[in-house]
């Protein structure tokens, strides 16, 4: 991701619809899959500008390590009471923390890597036995649009070929849900009818106005309710909870 689309990212991540309605359904998944308590060791891989950080942090002592060190710089001084590092997941030292995290959390990564099974496979060196990855991916191929150039994704995941790259990578699927369901109709209308009208969409995320962006937040947010209760069979987004 470019120094744009960080600066992008920073400022959407606390207010933008989407990023807090996201952050609703992670935490909803947070108390009812993933382990959790002051014990717990928690890594995220992609922190990117550190948008998840403080809710990944309530459920245990956490890490987060991104590629890009701008990035890191930018939460270490945000969060200094969190640990981050400038490293891929292969380069974490094995001897200090090889399988040493009971939650680890991909979240809207793994669209950005060409060969996402390897970065999966290495995971599991730094998995307890008991502990689970959650993984959250963009949804359908045919929803690209120039914001998925922008942020330099590679491609958008269906049900099916999620679920495939998760076994191949070794992992048993203990659940697996699209999300964003309610807005969906929303998002394809717009999709489809800007290649009807041959209109290009802005690769740009901005927030709504106020009264657009609080309904759309309420209502994506619902969801959180809905996936403790039931999987989702479409939507913007698809979750994943795996296991080794």
């Amino acid at each position: 991701m470019d120094a744009e689309a960080y600066e992008e990212m920073i400022e959407l991540q606390e207010k933008h619809w989407w990023f807090v309605g996201r952050r609703d359904i992670i935490e909803s998944f947070i108390t009812s899959e993933m382990p959790h308590s002051p014990a717990a060791k928690v890594l995220e891989i992609g922190c990117g500008v550190g948008g998840n950080v403080e809710l990944l942090g309530k459920s245990g002592n956490y890490l987060g390590i991104d590629v890009h060190l701008p990035a890191i710089e930018y939460c270490s001084r945000k969060f200094p009471q969190f640990e981050f590092k400038c490293s891929r997941i292969e380069e974490i030292p094995k001897d200090a923390y090889s399988l040493n995290f009971d939650s680890i959390y991909i979240l809207d990564v793994l669209e950005h890597i060409d060969n996402e099974v390897e970065i999966l496979k290495e995971a599991r060196n730094y998995l307890t036995d008991s502990g689970k990855i959650l993984v959250t991916v963009p949804a359908y191929q045919f929803l690209w649009s120039p914001h998925d150039d922008f942020v330099h994704h590679v491609r958008r995941y269906t049900k099916k070929s999620l679920r495939a790259v998760l076994e191949e990578a070794g992992y048993k699927v203990e659940r697996l849900s699209y999300f964003n369901s309610i807005l969906f109709p929303l998002a394809l209308i717009q999709r489809l009818g800007s290649k009807l009208l041959n209109k290009k969409l802005s690769a740009h995320l901005s927030i709504p106005p106020e009264i657009i962006n609080s309904l759309f937040k309420t209502v994506f947010s619902q969801e959180a309710g809905i996936l403790k209760r039931t999987n989702l069979p479409i939507g913007l987004s698809l979750i994943a909870v795996v296991t080794k």
